[in-house]
């Protein structure tokens, strides 16, 4: 069959917008709740959402301990306008090991090859779009950040630069501040508590931090909340299929009306 232009242009909409939805990381599902469909898991849009709602317990203004930062994910109610839907089972980001058959790799290192390391995650890296712990994968896969130590280079190159002045990319999540950020632990972890991930002065950083100094506490929830795509790719993809499919059908109509010449 031959398909013409308009033909064409609808097969061509329709396999874009089926790529769009496929390999994108990241969908915006409404109400403040952003999915990641590599992960498999739920994130707040507002990257410092305790501060926001005022949590009677924050430090710092902003901050909270690496305990307090516990309780308040685990006691966080989040309602969803869109959904209509109040949502409760909250946590701090996860972390485990790189590379599970070995364990926990505790030799800091600037290669990503270690779990207390800068560039766990990192492109370029041995353990490149590791998903071993959420925060990292976050920073460098889906918002494209880099490290104050550059990969394949030892600490002597690591950047001496302020941290006020590199460039956090926040992507579509708001409140993301260059800061440290809380995980949460893992019962074979060496240091059980107070390990995080740095997107301030030691940016690209994960580690065992001091739990009593605040840091910011980001909350995720395992799935997904809606198992559609972002509405205007939907509304889009709907009509790619929709214009293929009358164009067809049209196409079928017209050969099934051309009069059939009898034989002689």
């Amino acid at each position: 069959m031959k398909y013409s232009t308009k033909h064409r242009f609808s097969i061509g909409l329709l396999l874009s917008f089926t790529s769009l939805t496929t390999q994108a990381a990241l969908h915006d599902r409404g109400g403040g709740l952003i999915y990641d469909d590599v992960l498999n898991v739920t994130w707040l849009q507002d990257a410092n959402y305790a501060a926001t709602q005022g949590y009677s317990l924050l430090q710092n203004g902003r901050y909270l301990s690496w305990y307090d930062a516990l309780t308040w994910a685990e006691n966080l109610t989040y309602f969803d306008s869109v959904r209509n839907v109040t949502w409760t089972d909250w946590r701090l980001p996860k972390i485990t090991p790189l590379d599970p058959t070995i364990g926990w790799q505790m030799q800091i290192s600037t290669n990503g090859d270690q779990d207390d390391a800068y560039n766990v995650s990192a492109p370029g890296t041995k353990y490149a779009g590791s998903t071993a712990s959420e925060l990292p994968y976050m920073f460098f896969n889906n918002l494209g950040n880099t490290s104050r130590c550059p990969v394949g280079f030892g600490f002597a190159d690591c950047s001496t630069d302020s941290y006020l002045n590199y460039t956090l990319n926040t992507g579509i999540f708001i409140n993301m501040e260059k800061g440290g950020y809380w995980t949460g632990s893992d019962e074979n972890l060496p240091f059980k508590d107070g390990w995080g991930f740095d997107m301030g002065a030691q940016w690209g950083l994960q580690g065992a931090f001091n739990a009593g100094v605040p840091r910011i506490a980001w909350a995720v929830r395992d799935g997904d909340v809606a198992a559609v795509p972002l509405p205007s790719a939907i509304y889009m993809f709907a009509a790619a299929i929709t214009g293929f499919l009358s164009l067809r059908r049209k196409h079928h109509v017209g050969i099934c009306q051309q009069p059939h010449q009898e034989s002689m």
